[in-house]
């Protein structure tokens, strides 16, 4: 579950969330989230210079937050890096993350 606090944000893309019935505690009044769901991926590139990447998920709940006023504080930057796609991180992670010693 994400949670945070009270003026936190985030801009969530390319993540895969499976089996989690709550993604995101109950968010406070001043929390900006954008979650790319496929609907929004377009609204990203006038702020990254590209189309966000979807998030994908499996059996759980909402995740869904379209606070694009973060997308503002990336307006002009320049090398924003793509982030993976859903589905490769679903296959890389779990095979990969960790310690590997």
């Amino acid at each position: 579950m994400i949670e945070g606090t009270d003026n936190g944000m985030g801009v969530y893309e390319g993540n895969y969330i499976v089996n989690s019935p709550v993604v995101v505690g109950t968010p406070l009044p001043n929390v900006r989230l954008f979650t790319s769901n496929a609907a929004d991926v377009s609204k990203c590139s006038a702020y990254f210079g590209r189309n966000c990447v979807s998030n994908s998920l499996s059996n759980s709940g909402a995740f869904s937050f379209s606070n694009t006023d973060i997308l503002t504080l990336f307006k002009g930057k320049t090398n924003i890096v793509a982030a993976a796609s859903a589905s490769s991180i679903q296959s890389t992670v779990p095979s990969s993350a960790g310690n590997k010693l």
